[in-house]
């Protein structure tokens, strides 16, 4: 996606804002040209090595403060023509920042990811606590908050059911980067076993994730 934006705003300086290893990947990804476009700002990212379910929790809560102060000081330092893009977070910092956008004028796009499987199949308490966050964001209606959805299934769902306007989502392939040379070019006959992977969450309407059976079944001996 940092390459996308780069593509749509040539001339801009972005700032990414997130934790080292997620920057970390920017600086493998991306070339010196476009790294020289690219002002990285890094988030703390607390973590607890013990199992003990209090201290996670805790630890959770400090997550979600810095992540809420990070949100309100990247707004406060933006300004009506300023671009956010929202790539990823939790569904509690996706709450507060929904909220706390509406006094501040910058556009927003917001990537939506499969959080919102839980919407209409939550298997768990926790998971219908999302659905629920999920559909209130989805009801504050803001004039300059857009979503962003990696696909071109789930959009025509959200907008059928009343979720979501068609004007509020966009839709697109999910965009992914070409190896080059890393591995010798092979042919799936010199492969044994093919070994096929899935990145993400599994699910059938949205994804069409059954597919990948179909396919594994194409190769079987």
């Amino acid at each position: 996606m940092i390459k996308i934006l780069m593509l749509l705003y040539p001339d801009a300086t972005l700032t990414a804002v997130g934790i080292a290893s997620n920057q970390e990947s920017y600086k493998q990804l991306l070339g010196a040209d476009e790294l020289k476009k690219l002002r990285f700002q890094t988030i703390p990212n607390p973590k607890v090595s013990s199992g003990f379910t209090p201290l996670k929790a805790m630890n959770y809560i400090r997550k979600e403060a810095i992540r809420f102060s990070t949100f309100r000081n990247v707004l406060k330092n933006t300004k009506s023509s300023d671009l956010i893009f929202l790539s990823i977070t939790t569904f509690t910092a996706f709450t507060l920042f929904k909220y706390t956008k509406q006094f501040y004028s910058a556009n927003t796009i917001a990537v939506l990811h499969g959080d919102i499987d839980f919407i209409y199949f939550p298997t768990s308490r926790l998971e219908k606590i999302n659905a629920r966050a999920h559909k209130s964001i989805f009801r504050k209606k803001l004039p300059s908050f857009k979503y962003l959805l990696l696909n071109k299934i789930a959009k025509k769902n959200l907008v059928r059911d009343g979720y979501l306007k068609a004007d509020e989502v966009y839709e697109i392939d999910h965009p992914f980067s070409f190896l080059k040379n890393d591995y010798p070019l092979r042919s799936l006959e010199a492969v044994k076993p093919i070994k096929i992977g899935h990145i993400g969450s599994m699910e059938v309407e949205r994804k069409n994730s059954h597919y990948i059976y179909r396919l594994a079944g194409q190769f079987k001996a």
